[in-house]
């Protein structure tokens, strides 16, 4: 199927194949694979966690062990700030 820019796309089982224009899965997933394993060494994939004392607290349900969830948008907890709530 060719659209109707100067790029070719090819469409496989309703997925894009080829060469992508603006990434490069491949590279990326290779270059990922050391710390996908490091993670793993380390018992980091799959985690089950329960919320903890607040927002962004999290308790690993396997150690016990508390963290925060540093890819919220509020691992500072300003969203519960009293100063932003009165708003």
């Amino acid at each position: 199927m060719k659209s109707e820019s100067k790029f070719e796309i090819e469409i496989e089982n309703n997925a894009v194949v080829g060469p992508n224009l603006f990434r490069n899965n491949a590279k990326m997933v290779a270059a990922s694979e050391i710390g996908y394993s490091i993670a793993q060494e380390h018992n980091m994939i799959g985690i089950r966690v329960v919320a903890n004392a607040g927002q962004n607290k999290l308790r690993d349900m396997s150690t016990g062990k508390d963290f925060v969830n540093l890819c919220s948008c509020s691992y500072l907890g300003l969203n519960s700030h009293p100063d932003v709530l009165q708003y």
